[in-house]
């Protein structure tokens, strides 16, 4: 088993108490393993990890929100807004870290933050504009009402209008308004706002026959809605000053980052311009494929949430900080008891690349493949076979050949629809915000890797559109 001196000589007992509350069963650590989702604040299994991907995120992060930690900057007041792509691999850590850096900026001083959860409000597999700001407005009315803001009936005029001629009086939404028709006669507020929309995200969730006529509503009438949202975040911004809650609102919308290709092709490129007309701060998680598909992005400002650098640029030097930060993360959630010695946990660590979630899975199907009580060498590479064989299903001889090619020169020289989709897949990792590009470790066992890399001559060069 591992000993913790060897590997955290130096660790606080914060520390030394989360590592003693691991799971101590193999089978219990498997099961308490959930990396689709966010950890919660406060969390104990939480690990810092900006040293270990190599680059000051949180400073970027945040500079581009106009707040400066030591500064005590103040977010821009006459500014209409931004929107703003967090990029980064699918189960990298990117809605655990926005849930962490949002806390610093929902400060009287600074934003009062709507976090919108899009794959728990509306069907990430199906998604249009309109149903990502309708759940967004959603969840601004839910915020509103739960801190008691009061905003002038003025300021709603002009939603009180729009949902009265546009959803309560439409045909085919009368269920779905219930018996709201009858408070819209005395007029909509905060309440019955937040109750309304509550109905509409479910609707839009459960991919009911209301989807369609919904978002044909908010297509052919965006101009309207833009407005009355316009004004009610306005009023609701002159609120939260007067009552000392915050400067400005910010959305952070979590989740994009899980649409279907064609849906994040559709919202961030084809259906871009609307953004346009919505005065806010807004911060997606947006896909990693949609930074490297050549598509341009000139309506937002663009950062990257890096992979967490295990390697230097040799391949070979290990990087100190990261191996210590995946280290932590790995004994948080399984007792250092449960794993045979250190090797076997830096095996999990450098075939998961640096993905995280890659790690955790790591981990899930070596708890499972263990037939003794521990995790050993046999089970680390039992779990590598599994996750292999889920790339194998998806790759084919051309990407095997175009990973080969980026291996032999792991610079970044460019974008094409290739390298989107050996990015979607997982296949093909980015390092330092996406200068540096290698192959998933896990995808170089397998014989289609192997095969591709015999056939292909390395004085190929690699087509960049």
């Amino acid at each position: 088993m591992i000993d913790l001196d060897d590997v955290f000589p130096l660790r606080s007992p914060q520390l030394s108490a989360a590592l003693e509350r691991a799971p101590r069963h193999r089978l219990s650590v498997s099961g308490h393993l959930d990396y689709g989702n966010a950890l919660p604040i406060e969390d104990q299994r939480y690990v810092q990890t900006t040293t270990a991907r190599a680059e000051d995120f949180a400073w970027r992060f945040y500079s581009q929100l106009g707040f400066d930690p030591g500064e005590q900057l103040l977010p821009p007041t006459g500014s209409k807004g931004s929107h703003v792509l967090m990029f980064g691999h699918v189960g990298c850590g990117k809605s655990t870290e926005l849930r962490q850096l949002a806390v610093a900026l929902h400060h009287p001083d600074r934003y009062w933050v709507v976090h919108v959860d899009l794959v728990a409000l509306i069907d990430p597999q199906d998604v249009r504009f309109s149903d990502v700001w309708l759940a967004a407005v959603g969840e601004l009315m839910r915020n509103l009402e739960q801190d008691g803001l009061v905003i002038p009936d003025k300021a709603l005029h002009d939603f009180q209008v729009w949902f009265s001629e546009r959803i309560l009086s439409h045909e085919s939404l009368k269920d779905v308004s219930g018996g709201l028709s009858v408070e819209a006669e005395a007029g909509i507020g905060i309440a019955s706002l937040a109750r309304l929309f509550g109905r509409i995200t479910a609707a839009l969730r459960v991919g009911s026959s209301y989807k369609d006529t919904l978002r044909t509503v908010v297509r052919n009438t965006f101009d309207k809605f833009a407005v009355s949202l316009n004004t009610l975040l306005s009023a609701a911004t002159l609120a939260l000053r007067a009552a000392g809650k915050a400067r400005r609102i910010l959305f952070v919308i979590d989740g994009a980052d899980r649409f279907r290709a064609e849906d994040w092709k559709r919202f961030f490129v084809h259906d871009v311009n609307p953004l346009t007309r919505l005065d806010c701060f807004a911060v997606y998680a947006a896909p990693m494929a949609l930074k490297v598909s050549g598509h341009r992005l000139d309506t937002f400002k663009c950062l990257v949430l890096p992979m967490v650098k295990i390697l230097e640029a040799d391949g070979i030097t290990r990087r100190v900080e990261a191996f210590d930060a995946l280290r932590e993360l790995v004994l948080k959630r399984c007792h250092h008891t449960l794993i045979a010695d250190v090797q076997v946990l830096d095996r999990m660590i450098e075939f998961s690349g640096g993905h995280l979630r890659d790690l955790l899975r790591l981990l899930h199907a070596a708890c499972i493949n263990t037939k003794n009580s521990i995790v050993d060498t046999s089970a680390v590479d039992a779990a590598i076979a599994d996750l292999a064989s889920e790339f194998r299903d998806k790759l084919t001889y051309a990407h095997y050949a175009t990973l080969v090619r980026i291996d032999r020169r792991s610079t970044n020289e460019g974008t094409n629809d290739m390298l989107a989709d050996l990015v979607d897949k997982g296949a093909l990792l980015e390092y330092n915000a996406g200068s540096w590009r290698q192959s998933h470790p896990i995808v170089r066992t397998l014989a289609g890797y192997r095969y591709a890399a015999s056939i292909e001559q390395p004085s190929t060069v690699m087509e960049v559109a």
